[in-house]
């Protein structure tokens, strides 16, 4: 056991100490001897170590050689654990990339992803996913409901899976497998396809494989489906020029309007929202100004349809206009008194008759509930009144209009208060115009 523990003897040499001279000498005596008894006929024979690692490289005959094999020994090693860990962290990588490709095959397989040319069609198959999605979540009480043993075990198997792809897209967004329903402009003429899709699948296609020249996607506020407050604040700039060349009337018109939009929900529905809990998202170009903006409710309460968020709207347009005129409105409001009514975009003189007479109704339905006594042929309010209607498209962030450069993309807005993810910013998605970066408000 001493022999295979010692490596100095399994090398096959002697371990050099202080009387390594008196060894030598009786080894040279050894070869004389040998070499007699071979001269006399013997077998016996002195073989030389042609294999194995040198003694001198840990044990170092002179004190001026010990320094430059330490040094060798030194560098050595470290160029071994240099490679080693290049092994490592390459395998570790290789890992990484073939667990997501596996998980990413098997969210692609579980997940729903299909888009529809016509909207009825693209209705129908919301309706057979949410009622999927409501089998998977309600897997357990069915269970426990249910006497028949396949359809328990069928109702524990969608559970199962349901917690398995849960589990498998924690960190990732695939985790959202709510059912939804979106839709992309195709064409400057306003055609567009339907996607319904698991929402965490429609997430990953957007942001991670969808250019953000080619983002021309909306939200379809399906009717009878709840829905959050939101807004569309727009005018347009060569017919407001006093306002929009003024960044600090624009800033104070948006913070005296969202003032007087809490104070109406406090007043209204006894809620406390804050700024944190509204999203400002900005669309403005060079000729118009566009603002959107999403309320989150604390407690994340919902109205029931657009068209109750839109009565909403309309009582609360018109009581801030019936304040403006009257004059009721506190001086502390003097940039919404003076900018929330502004100057309509005139018509063309070649634009057809039909046209004139569309708009012209669009703007009678859009001065609903506001006193007609205040409104002027070419005023109107700020506020777009007409986004409330049935099955109604609303921009995503970080989509333009089809045909429109990317700059107009929906984006953050520099007063945005709104808590986004801590790396999540304008810079993701992006990238405004050169020429009109310095003109934007």
């Amino acid at each position: 056991m001493h022999g295979l523990s010692d490596p100095s003897i399994h090398m096959g040499f002697q371990p050099f100490s202080k009387e390594c001279k008196k060894w030598r000498v009786d080894d040279s005596e050894q070869h004389h001897h040998h070499g007699d008894n071979k001269n006399n006929g013997n077998v016996t024979t002195t073989k030389s170590r042609q294999e194995g690692i040198s003694p001198q490289l840990f044990y170092c005959p002179s004190q001026d050689d010990s320094s430059s094999y330490y040094r060798y020994s030194i560098v050595r090693n470290e160029r071994m654990m240099r490679k080693a860990r290049k092994l490592t962290k390459d395998a570790q990588k290789r890992r990484r990339i073939s667990d997501f490709y596996k998980r990413y095959s098997t969210f692609v397989l579980e997940s729903f992803y299909q888009e529809f040319p016509l909207q009825d069609l693209a209705f129908a198959a919301l309706d057979e996913l949410r009622e999927h999605f409501d089998d998977l979540y309600h897997g357990r009480k069915d269970a426990k409901r249910c006497s028949g043993d396949e359809t328990k075990k069928t109702a524990e198997a969608s559970l199962l899976l349901l917690e398995q792809t849960t589990i498998m897209q924690k960190e990732l967004m695939w985790d959202e497998i709510t059912p939804r329903i979106f839709a992309v402009e195709t064409s400057k003429s306003g055609k567009r396809k339907y996607i319904v899709c698991h929402l965490g699948r429609f997430m990953h296609s957007y942001w991670r494989l969808c250019a953000p020249h080619a983002r021309h996607f909306y939200e379809l506020i399906r009717e009878g489906d709840p829905c959050r407050l939101y807004f569309d604040l727009e005018y347009n700039k060569e017919a407001n020029p006093q306002l929009s060349r003024d960044i600090d009337a624009n800033r104070q018109l948006m913070e005296q309007f969202i003032q007087q939009l809490i104070l109406e929900i406090k007043d209204q529905f006894n809620i406390d929202i804050r700024l944190e809990n509204i999203i400002d998202l900005d669309s403005s170009t060079k000729s118009k100004f566009s603002r959107h903006l999403i309320v989150h409710m604390p407690n994340g309460e919902l109205f029931r349809d657009a068209m109750e968020c839109g009565v909403f709207v309309k009582n609360f347009v018109g009581r801030l206009v019936d304040e403006i005129v009257t004059g009721t409105m506190g001086d502390e409001y003097g940039a919404l008194k003076k900018y929330f009514l502004v100057n309509s975009t005139a018509l063309p003189l070649e634009q057809p008759q039909a046209e004139v007479h569309e708009l012209q109704e669009q703007k009678q339905d859009q001065c609903q509930n506001v006193p007609h006594h205040c409104i002027g042929v070419q005023k109107t309010p700020f506020v777009d009144i007409g986004v409330y209607t049935r099955n109604r498209l609303f921009r995503l962030l970080g989509s333009s209009k089809f045909g429109k450069p990317a700059s107009a993309a929906l984006r953050i807005a520099e007063t945005n208060q709104f808590p986004f993810p801590q790396d999540f910013g304008n810079h993701k998605f992006y990238k405004p115009d050169k020429e009109e970066s310095h003109t934007e408000v």
